[in-house]
């Protein structure tokens, strides 16, 4: 049951509808209401009364205001509530009461709020029925099942589960009972509420509290057929809302059937004309229901029917004016036919009534005029099972009611798409299209292709009103555990490709749109369709495996997975289900919903036949039991004819015109500035306000005009501006087959290939080309690839003026001049080749290799005349984009190469300088440090394209011309296991896998919405080292639906503080939210809560911070550290651990043969979890507060929130079943979020739900740490390196947080895999202006390792060594080869040491030395393409002290068993391998266990899940759990005849057993000294190949070596490998933070921040465990894998180096440098020193 936009309920197939009145009536003068004496009286009698204007519904008949009575505490005798009402009526005769009789007790909270849950009874009459209706009340005790007298703090009246009874006519006391026992039998309500519209002899039917809810309980399944007309569909008037937003709200009903209004073969009954509704019911609405509409049966009926056709065309009434009123909406009529019934007979027996049967339809019931009063009644109530009744917020006086949008919908932004399971699983991150989290399947029918096409879309981008006519599905319609699981479904699960699961209903859905459009794609095909979707956890490479076994080249013997999909897609195909889009299958899996609005007769003019529509409440959670039929969608979509729509809501218009004509009329009609026109709308995933500030939004992808295609042979292709460049690349291609071999075509392919490289599948999907175009025109420094390549190609644009309906053509270039007011694209025309000399070529560069936007993109196109001494022929042309605000043709190079000779050796060099000098020096916009890059690589795709026209190339300059083509990529993985200990250390997928990929896994966000939760944003500063001199929320409270900004003022004086570290200063106390001052940009000043999410988060962008004192931040470490910024260490618990001192450094320096000194830095990187921060308070009866929050750390969530309330820690539960993914990032920064939310909960006593959107998450959340290592390294001339000098300063931002215990793992881990018999190491925490960053993945621990590799390779160079034979004579040694035992200079003894068989092992199978050998050869035989590859080894320490966790383990008597533990699964498997473990102790099938949520009440105190530790940790836990059992259960086993584990329990739990125990990890230091358990150690080989004119880097092969030990689950363990060195990769290529100087981050989303993709991995990835490596100090002999492989990924920037070792060497730079991290495209080719000059030929 979830909130709509209004307050009310929407239940399990619920459609809420609202009768409005059709125009304001005036109001009697107050005189009528002698309110003096009323306060006494209802003193006396203990009665509460508040006022209610009339404003709120509106007047009835004369009344300006109706009043509430509130009869507190128990009812007594009905004549105590007669003589109350007596005196009442004695009072105020003639006044309109609204009476609430609480049969348990009532509570009116401090601020006027009903507090009420269960057991209640709403009673809306009036005075002159109080009387018969206190009589029925003797009736009430045995209709309404009452349990208890409870009581929920909720701020409006919540009706669980009830029955209204809609009387128009005054009943008699016989009928009352007779109804209301009846609707108990038939029914089984457990309680009802009646309505009685009787006033003086007139019907009210207009007030707003007459709203009627359509529900389908009263019918069977197999009969429900709800069809829910157009315009109940589309009518929620949510214009601007995204299908991401309201798709997610909708109620997907298992078999909605919208517009199509079939009745089962029944004939349909046509259409409703407005004229007989205005004859009988509308008149009778407006002046009044009286003798004109008598109340016999057949009246009644009549009186129904209008009702519920009033409520189908709500919109009906809007423009009521003067007597005189427009239908705008046609309904359709249907008549139900039942079986007849004796109601009487039925009711006396007490038997449940025969259900309805015949033709089922929700909406625009007919009840026929034959039916007798009481059939007709029932009828009706099979339709009306539910209703909110005068729903209103009660407060104090008008002011605090609330206000109500009239037809607005729900639009909490992450509310989850629904469909046949009812869970909300279509997730949602960045709302920009970038990461692929919400992707789903839209169907739709394409008239001009004459087919159905199935899209994988992005829906957080997708308006609502713009998925008419089409059909939705999502990852619930693809299998469940109930009816079975999709084959993909089945395949990501088992082929380990979902860790956190965030992403994977994502993934589903876009392997499943590609296969229903080809159910046999190529592994490449696979490979290219993932662009769009983000995994931060598994590295792609099970997913890919996962995804290539439905591929139609899929090689058993060559993957990992040797299951293959495509088989079990086929057996389903056999079976029914439409797994593929297989032309065998018969019944889709997936349930679809279908939407659409009316439609109308197309042969009539359209400007007559606009149908005004909104989006209405529609159906949230449906039963799963009933599936669409295929031809049923497939008749639809093929079908329906799109219609012109209108829609209204939020002050925004929506419009669908379906001709050009009539868009032509709305935009002279509309100004420009307050419409926009879209088909995907998915530039708001760029430029989000472009999505509100509009008043009118016009949809034209449905105008025939715009998307119609030609092929002219002499003009060329004609493409309609509504075309999506999906299908832009359809056209062309299929040009392109159709003309063959003809050279028109003959460059076409590089179009095509670039269009591929535009945003993602999912985009590309719904973008239209003309959008592109358009963003260029509208918005400055837009890096249009459509316009780039097709400026190129001497496309023109066709260009219709809405005023004079005159066309002109214009080219690309003169677009940009033109004024586009009054003025739309029609279409473009891409001419053919002049010649089958002419060549294009178009080049991109981009921060990642896809679905990245270009840093700089060019289209070149050229005629040399190879026959004619290869002269350039006329008509070059050169475009260049991100070099100024908009693409630039290079017009005086063009002009330069006229009739040149390409071989003529000035050619190119002149050119290049023309180039250079005279095209390219507009003043160029870029970010910060990039202008230069962009000028050099334009450069250098002149030169490649310049290239491709030189005759007999020098073969070292061919790669440099040919286009680059990566190869599909692949994967291998080797491991051992114990048999023995099975199922533990056995290869098995998560067990929880299966639900994630399924979409049935819950995460925090997914938690039931709660009736009255508010919804929060936080408001942020925007300066970063100030004082707040006053904060203005003014401007936000006007918004509607606002409710309130908490602040620091609501929290007591001395509790705000969500500090966790102990001994800190005050005045570095980090705070909840900022009172006094401000010290970092995003700092939380305060929460802006809301009716609705979206309105939270708009209204805390309208926080207005003025600020005094306003100080110059400290942004860097390097100006902290000149600065000495430092954070203060006066205590214990925030001083750094060391400083760390062996042997005597200064005399080892002076015995050194070389001493080197400098400094190395490394910047941050943001955590990139899918699930964002979020949590949900939810405050309980006696002062309780349970908390549902995304953290690592529950514990500590819920003593802070305890302390920021100041209540007892017991009164607070924090936990969950899952998060989305953390890193680190949800350890200790969760707290903060949280403890807000509760501080708001608490003053509201209202649950909270605080989800916070990506860029806020960005911009106010924690990184990576920034390190620098200043170091001076003594060293011999045999590469022992004598002595090792190390200060390390550590960027902690704004507070402490975890900037201690960083800088503590990073001085105990600076050794890496060395020993240093002089060693000095120390650290100091610095202090910025810039959000407390906080721990990710191997904190410390990564730039350590990083740094100390860099002295050794630094070492090295100076001796000209190979850095390799450096590392090797500096290892620490080991002791099994009988060397002596060496300690670290944290004093660790180094007594297991795996690490020189690691090395000597992955160097054989790696094939190293072949290897580079074959890297030398390549480099000499290429100029501008560079490889390196790298070897690099890791020693990392895991310390289990401090590793407390509540280990729990219930056996319950039929043998099953429950394991509670305090870690948190966060994707590492923790779950998994705890039942592992104990299935293995205990020797039980692992079926028979499940692991249950983590919450503080079941796993108390625990630590945090982090440092790679939880795992083993909790599984040591469940180990002591059995060895108890095992010991309680011996005795008996020795016994029983039954002597299987069930026969025993069996036993156990009658004699009285206690089968539950459990176990306290509280690990002590090491027997063999120091703070490590064990270390890990790994090591791996890089390779890669480096673009020297651009910087675009390929990572060739990758080989992992990683000792774990003897795995407890091997898939899992390289799962946390591969995933951890993925993101090692993006810290290094990919991921850039970039700040303004105000502090403010800006690469704020994933248009700017950018982790790797699909074709960011190793094109050859391989990674082996170490086998035979039982590690005795280990659970089970197992280790580690969370953290330490993603060191390893330091072997990627080490092979990138030496890469550009090769390319300098080419200029004869062999000098020392050091690249910048991270290594971006603009770093690498930089640091290559690439200039024109060396351009040769």
């Amino acid at each position: 049951m979830v909130e709509d936009d209004r307050g009310g309920l929407v239940e399990r197939g619920v459609v809420s509808f609202e009768l409005r009145e059709g125009r304001e009536r005036k109001a009697e003068p107050s005189a009528i209401f002698p309110l003096e004496g009323l306060e006494e009286v209802l003193k006396e009698e203990r009665v509460v009364l508040v006022e209610r204007g009339g404003t709120d519904g509106g007047p009835v008949d004369g009344l300006e205001r109706s009043i509430f009575i509130l009869l507190g505490g128990r009812l007594g005798s009905l004549e105590e509530v007669g003589d109350i009402r007596a005196k009442l009526c004695s009072k105020v005769p003639h006044l309109l009461l609204e009476v609430l009789f609480f049969l348990g007790f009532a509570l009116v909270e401090d601020d006027g709020l009903i507090v009420v849950e269960e057991d209640i009874i709403i009673v809306l009459a009036l005075i002159e029925l109080l009387h018969a209706l206190l009589e029925v009340l003797g009736c009430l005790d045995k209709v309404l099942k009452l349990s208890k007298d409870t009581l929920d703090r909720r701020s409006r009246v919540v009706l669980q589960k009830h029955l209204v009874l809609v009387f128009p006519f005054e009943l008699s006391d016989f009928l009352l009972r007779a109804f209301l026992s009846v609707a108990h039998v038939f029914f089984q309500v457990e309680r009802v509420v009646w309505v009685v519209l009787v006033h003086q002899g007139r019907v009210d039917v207009g007030q707003k509290v007459t709203r009627i809810r359509f529900v389908d309980k009263a019918v069977d399944e197999e009969l429900l057929r709800l069809s829910v007309l157009q315009s109940a569909v589309l009518r929620r008037k949510r214009d601007g809302q995204t299908l991401g937003e309201t798709l997610k709200h909708i109620l997907l009903c298992k078999v909605l059937d919208v517009g199509v209004h079939r009745v089962s073969g029944k004939t349909k009954i046509g259409l409703i004309k407005g004229s007989e509704i205005k004859e009988k019911f509308l008149h009778a609405v407006v002046e009044g229901l009286g003798s004109e509409v008598a109340f016999d049966q057949t009246g009644l009926a009549t009186f129904f029917e209008q009702v519920l056709l009033l409520a189908l065309e709500r919109d009906g009434l809007e423009t009521f004016e003067e007597g005189t009123f427009e239908m705008t909406s046609k309904v359709e009529k249907v008549a139900l036919k039942t079986e007849t019934f004796d109601v009487l007979d039925s009711f006396r027996r007490e038997e449940k009534l025969t259900r309805l049967k015949g033709s089922k339809c929700l909406l625009g019931v007919l009840l026929g005029e034959s039916l007798s009063l009481f059939r007709g009644l029932l009828l009706l109530l099979g339709q009306l099972l539910c209703a909110q009744v005068a729903h209103r917020r009660i407060g104090q006086g008008p002011a605090r009611q609330t206000r109500h949008h009239q037809g607005a919908v729900a639009c909490r932004k992450h509310h989850r798409l629904s469909c046949v399971l009812g869970r909300p699983r279509v997730l949602s991150l960045c709302d920009g299209g970038g990461c692929g989290c919400c992707t789903v399947t839209l169907s739709y029918f394409d008239q001009v292709e004459n087919k159905q096409m199935d899209v994988a879309i992005n829906s957080c981008l997708r308006p609502l009103c713009s998925i008419d006519g089409m059909a939705v599905t999502t990852i619930e319609g693809l299998g469940n555990h109930i009816e079975g699981y999709h084959p993909i479904q089945q395949q990501l699960a088992d082929n380990n490709g979902t860790q956190c699961g965030f992403c994977s209903p994502g993934m589903v859905m876009n392997m499943y749109s590609l296969l229903q459009n080809n159910p046999n794609p190529t592994t490449k095909e696979i490979e290219d369709h993932f662009d769009g979707n983000i995994c931060r956890c598994t590295g792609y490479r099970p997913i890919l495996d996962a995804m290539n076994t439905f591929a139609s080249d899929f090689d058993k013997t060559k993957s990992p997975c040797k299951k293959s999909g495509k088989e079990a897609c086929e057996k389903l195909c056999k079976k029914g289900g439409a797994a593929c889009g297989s032309k065998n299958a018969k019944e889709p899996k997936a349930s679809v919903v279908v939407i659409h609005g009316n439609s109308k007769d197309n042969k009539k003019k359209e400007e007559e036949v606009v149908d005004e529509i909104a989006i209405e409440d529609i159906i949230r959670k449906p039963k799963p039991s009933v599936r669409r039929k295929e031809e049923e969608v497939k008749t639809f979509l093929r079908t329906y004819k799109a219609g012109s729509l209108k829609s209204q809501a939020y002050g925004k218009l929506w419009y669908h015109p379906i001709s050009l004509g009539a868009l032509y009329q709305l935009m002279n009609q509309v100004p420009s500035a307050e419409r926009r026109l879209l088909v995907g709308n998915t530039s708001t995933g760029i430029y989000k306000k472009d999505g509100f500030t509009p008043r009118v939004l016009v949809d034209i992808r449905d105008i025939q005009e715009l998307n119609q295609y030609s092929v002219d042979q002499t003009k060329g292709v004609t493409v309609g501006s509504a075309i999506t460049i999906s299908k832009l690349i359809g056209i062309l291609e299929q040009v392109q087959k159709n003309m063959g071999t003809s050279y028109k075509v003959i460059w076409y392919q590089a179009l095509i290939d670039h269009l591929f490289k535009v945003a993602n599948f999912q985009v590309r999907n719904s973008a239209c080309w003309a959008g592109n175009v358009m963003l260029v025109h509208n918005h400055t420094n837009f890096p249009s690839d459509v316009f780039t390549i097709m400026m190129g190609a001497n496309a023109t644009l066709l260009l219709g003026n809405s005023t004079t309906n005159a066309t002109k053509t214009v080219s690309f270039s003169a677009f940009l001049s033109e004024d586009m007011s009054n003025q739309i694209i029609l279409s473009m025309t891409i001419p053919f080749a002049s010649s089958a000399f002419e060549v294009l070529k178009t080049f991109k560069i981009a921060l990642r290799h896809e679905n990245s936007h270009a840093l700089v993109n060019a289209a070149l196109k050229m005629t040399v005349m190879s026959s004619n001494n290869q002269i350039v022929a006329p008509g070059p042309i050169l475009v260049f984009g991100g070099i100024d605000s908009h693409p630039i043709r290079a017009t005086n190079t063009e002009a330069f190469l006229l009739n040149r000779i390409i071989t003529d050796s000035s050619t190119l060099p002149t050119a290049l300088n023309v180039l250079v000098n005279q095209d390219l020096q507009p003043v160029i916009v870029s970010e910060p440090g990039k202008t230069q890059y962009r000028l050099s690589v334009a450069s250098s795709f002149f030169y490649k394209f310049f290239l491709g026209f030189v005759p007999n190339l020098p073969a070292n300059l061919v790669s440099a011309a040919a286009t680059y083509e990566r190869p599909v990529s692949s994967g291998s993985q080797s491991y051992d296991t114990n048999p023995i200990e099975y199922p533990a250390s056995q290869y098995m997928p998560k067990l929880d896998g299966i639900y994630q990929t399924s979409g049935e896994a819950q995460y925090v966000d997914d938690s039931d919405h709660i009736e009255g939760t508010l919804y929060a944003a936080m408001g942020l500063s925007t300066n970063a080292n100030a004082s707040i001199a006053a904060i203005d929320v003014s401007e936000a409270m006007k918004i509607e639906g606002v409710i309130d900004f908490v602040s620091a003022n609501d929290i007591k004086p001395g509790c705000n503080s969500c500090e966790t570290n102990v001994g800190v200063p005050s005045s570095l106390t980090e705070v909840i939210f900022a009172a006094d001052q401000v010290v970092y940009v995003g700092q939380p000043v305060g929460l802006i809560l809301a009716e609705k999410q979206s309105i939270a988060e708009h209204a805390a962008k309208l926080v207005n911070i003025t600020y005094k004192n306003i100080q110059t931040p400290v942004l860097t470490l390097q100006d902290a550290i000149q600065q000495k910024s430092f954070f203060p260490a006066t205590s214990p618990g925030i001083t750094p651990a060391g400083p760390f001192v062996v042997g005597d450094v200064t005399s080892a320096f002076a015995e050194s043969d070389f001493v080197v000194s400098d400094q190395i830095y490394v910047g941050p990187q943001y955590h990139f979890h899918m699930e964002t921060q979020q949590c949900i308070v939810v405050p309980e009866a006696n002062g309780k507060f349970n908390v549902r929050s995304s953290t690592q750390w529950p514990a500590t969530v819920q003593t802070v929130i305890a302390r920021v309330l100041d209540i007892p820690i017991n009164q607070v539960t924090v936990g969950q079943k899952r998060i989305g993914g953390a890193y680190g990032a949800k350890i200790s920064r969760a707290t903060p979020v949280a403890a807000a939310a509760a501080v708001a909960a608490n003053k509201h006593q209202r649950p909270i739900r605080l989800i916070m959107d990506l860029n806020t998450n960005m911009e106010s959340q924690s990184k990576r740490h920034p390190f620098v290592c200043q170091f001076k390294v003594g060293f011999m001339k045999s590469g022992v390196i004598n002595a090792l000098e190390l200060v390390y300063y550590d960027d902690g931002g704004a507070f402490y947080d975890s900037v201690v215990g960083t800088m503590d793992m990073a001085l105990t881990t600076a050794d890496n895999a060395y020993y240093f018999a002089n060693y000095s190491a120390s650290g100091i925490c610095c202090r910025t202006n810039l959000p407390p960053n906080t721990s990710m993945r191997a904190p410390g621990c990564f730039p350590s390792i990083y740094f100390v590799e860099k002295i050794v390779e630094r070492c090295a160079f100076e001796l000209q060594m190979d850095p390799n034979d450096v590392r090797q004579i500096n290892f620490y040694n080991d002791p099994s080869q009988g060397l002596p035992i060496q300690k670290t200079p944290y004093g660790t003894p180094i007594i297991y040491n795996s690490l020189p068989a690691v090395w000597s092992q992955i160097q054989q199978t790696s094939d190293y030395a072949s290897r580079l050998q074959a890297v030398q050869v390549f480099n000499q035989q290429n100029r501008w393409r560079k490889r390196g590859i790298s070897l690099v080894p890791i020693k990392y320490g895991i310390e289990w002290i401090g590793g407390t966790y509540s280990v729990s383990v219930n056996v319950y008597p039929d043998g099953t068993i429950l394991i509670s533990h305090g870690g948190t699964e966060v994707g590492q498997g923790i779950n998994t391998k705890v039942a592992q473990v104990l299935a293995y102790e205990l020797g039980v099938d692992i079926s028979l266990i499940t692991v249950g949520s983590n919450d503080t009440q079941k796993a108390a105190n625990s630590l945090c899940t982090g440092g790679s530790i939880t795992s083993e940790l909790c599984a040591k836990g469940v180990i002591d759990c059995a060895v108890q059992l095992k010991k309680r259960l011996e005795p008996l086993k020795a016994v029983v005849a039954d002597k299987t584990w069930t026969g025993v329990v069996a036993v156990a739990a009658a004699s009285g057993v206690d089968l539950q125990a459990h176990a306290w990890t509280y690990p002590v230091p090491p027997i063999t000294g120091g703070g490590f358990q064990y270390n890990t150690y790994g090591t791996s080989v890089a390779e890669v190949e480096l673009d020297v004119l651009t910087g675009e880097i390929q990572i060739v092969r990758c080989d992992i070596l990683y000792d774990c030990g003897q795995s407890l689950n091997p898939a899992i363990d390289i799962g946390q490998a591969v995933g951890g060195f993925l993101t090692g990769v993006g810290y290094f290529l990919t991921e850039e933070l970039v700040y303004d100087k105000t502090g403010k981050l800006t690469s704020n989303g994933t248009w700017e921040y950018k982790p790797p993709s699909v074709k960011d991995i190793p094109i050859d990835l391989r990674i082996d465990l170490l086998k035979n490596a039982s590690c005795p100090l280990g659970v089970l002999g197992s280790k580690a894998s969370g953290e330490p492989p993603l060191c390893l990924s330091v072997s990627i920037y080490f092979a990138a180096t030496y890469a550009i070792y090769a390319a300098r060497a080419e200029i004869d730079n062999t000098s020392f440098f050091s690249l910048a991290q991270p290594c971006t495209v603009d770093q690498l080719q930089q640091t290559c020193l690439v200039d024109p000059s060396q351009f040769t030929i």
